[in-house]
């Protein structure tokens, strides 16, 4: 019993803090717990309320989103206002962490998501990860996606904004109400799957793959923008 008491002393484990002079386990402290990064990660693609982020993140509970909104909110990565919750500065900065977690989980996703959790924002974070920022254009460029789960759009900023690249990279539900360079016609899947390298370009791109509609160059800038590698 000392020695129980000791340890609980000693790491204050009902705080859920690794109590370690480090500035991982510091950050995992407030980022470490399970949902936390989901929440970074729908936040990361605009403002929603509480209704609307327990629909999208399948089975967490109520009082579970609750204390995580309350922590993310203590540590200042989010804010609360007019009852919606969006990311501040410093949440903001965590959606590269999380998009580099995105393009390292690639390789551990699955061929079909059928057996998955679906939520209405699933296609949008996917596609955002599944994008080769390393080969983004050196112009503005817009994708629209016409998915089996709906229309999406690709949007990807000039670099004179001054953004990183993920930051250059965004995705909106619903087609855009301005001309867009290629409309691509399919299944997630299928991308998913060409950019893991799992099937090849003229296997993705066939009759009944997914079909581009757009210029010659534009096409190719999409081939390339999910390429493998």
């Amino acid at each position: 019993m000392r020695l129980l008491r000791v340890y609980r002393q000693t790491v204050p484990v009902a705080n859920k803090t690794y109590a370690q002079w480090c500035p991982v386990s510091r950050a995992l402290d407030v980022v470490g717990e399970r949902w936390t990064l989901l929440i970074v990660r729908d936040l990361g693609l605009g403002v929603r309320r509480f209704s609307e982020l327990q629909a999208d993140l399948v089975g967490i509970s109520p009082s579970l989103l609750s204390g995580r909104l309350r922590q993310l909110t203590e540590a200042g990565v989010i804010e609360r206002e007019r009852a919606q919750y969006r990311l501040t500065e410093r949440g903001t900065a965590l959606l590269e962490v999380v998009a580099e977690l995105g393009r390292w989980g690639l390789e551990l996703m699955p061929d079909r998501y059928e057996a998955e959790r679906r939520s209405t924002l699933q296609s949008r974070s996917v596609l955002r990860y599944l994008v080769s920022t390393d080969r983004l254009p050196d112009h503005s460029f817009t994708v629209e996606f016409q998915l089996d789960d709906g229309v999406h759009t690709l949007d990807i900023a000039p670099p004179e904004q001054g953004l990183r690249p993920h930051h250059r990279v965004s995705v909106v539900a619903g087609p855009v109400d301005r001309s867009v360079d290629v409309r691509v016609t399919g299944s997630i899947d299928l991308i998913a799957q060409y950019r893991r390298g799992v099937i090849a370009a003229d296997v993705a791109f066939a009759d009944h793959g997914l079909t581009l509609d757009g210029d010659e160059r534009s096409a190719d800038l999409v081939t390339q923008l999910f390429a493998p590698g």
